[in-house]
């Protein structure tokens, strides 16, 4: 099975067909594919006739986008299935053996990772973008928006929030949302990241000199795996990104044990001295606030007069925790 462009491969029979008109020594075309070369998911092949020597000049069986300079054209449809998996999580190898099922030439993984660091610069443009348009259209004339800003980790080792197995994160996403429009836009994201497979590969190799981050060409990490992941630089970059705009902060939620605010306040009042972002404590936390301090306060032996026992006034403190 191949993947064919309809109106590119019709256009190469007709090719043939008029071409072999033309020739005297043949009156009995049977024509079959002479050479295909893959290219990805693609491919381009030419005709021959078994009956005599005519062969067509192959034919490029896709649409391609025309780039400047030396090179081959990348082929639209390798772009598109390679932005299609970098925006899911099926990966290369997954993908590979799907069209392998579907007795489809898979295309060679290294040249889908070579064309997903273009495809990756793409789509990280037009998100920052997108997040650009959204946070101009949220903050309006003002030029103020209210956001609230989280971080997500990629450790399995999560159990409760005492115990949160952040050691062994090794990538962290801080995500800020816009609150004045009601559609929770995205307006600005910022990504720490400590893994390099290139840089892994290099010291693997004995090359002690391929240090990350940007101790050699192609690295990908912009944290030190010896440092810490740190939700202030996050927030700092969340606020560099916002004040870049020409837009203030008036308020950012954040969770209660987060230095996130601080981190995005410190960025806006670099580019606006005079201004000051306030910190609002989300609703989880804050009811989790509530409720531990209610467990902890000490009451006055007069307000509860009916409970005359240490344990009676302990529980009659969980009622009021929990109604809280």
């Amino acid at each position: 099975m191949r993947l064919v462009h309809v109106d590119k491969n019709c256009d190469m029979w007709n090719f043939a067909i008029e071409e072999h008109l033309k020739l005297d020594n043949c009156s009995r075309p049977k024509f079959q594919p002479a050479k295909e070369e893959k290219r990805g998911v693609v491919v381009a092949q030419s005709l021959r006739c078994v009956n005599c020597s005519f062969v067509t000049p192959l034919f490029k069986l896709y649409e391609e986008i025309r780039k400047p300079g030396r090179g081959r054209s990348a082929a639209v449809q390798n772009l598109e299935l390679n932005a299609a998996v970098t925006s899911t999580s099926i990966g290369f190898k997954k993908l590979r053996f799907l069209l392998a099922a579907l007795d489809l030439s898979p295309p060679s993984e290294s040249g889908m990772h070579q064309m997903s660091q273009t495809v990756c610069d793409k789509i990280a443009q037009l998100s920052s973008d997108d997040m650009n348009q959204k946070l101009l259209q949220a903050s309006g004339l003002e030029k103020n928006i209210h956001i609230s800003v989280d971080t997500r980790y990629n450790t399995s080792g999560i159990r409760n929030s005492r115990r949160t197995g952040l050691p062994t994160a090794t990538q962290s996403t801080t995500v800020a949302m816009e609150k004045q429009t009601g559609k929770n836009y995205i307006v600005s994201a910022f990504t720490q990241n400590k893994l390099c497979p290139k840089g892994a590969l290099l010291r693997s190799k004995g090359d002690q000199t391929a240090t990350c981050p940007g101790g050699h060409t192609g690295c990908i990490a912009n944290v030190n795996k010896l440092e810490s992941l740190s939700e202030y630089e996050s927030g700092r970059e969340i606020g560099r990104n916002i004040a870049g705009a020409g837009v203030t902060v008036a308020y950012c939620t954040t969770d209660g044990d987060s230095r996130l605010h601080k981190g995005v306040a410190q960025s806006i009042q670099e580019a606006n001295p005079s201004h000051q972002v306030k910190r609002l404590a989300d609703l989880v936390h804050l009811s989790q606030t509530q409720v531990k301090r209610a467990k902890k306060k000490t009451f006055s032996p007069h307000l509860f007069p009916g409970m005359t026992t240490k344990k009676d006034r302990q529980e009659c403190k969980c009622v009021l925790a929990a109604d809280l």
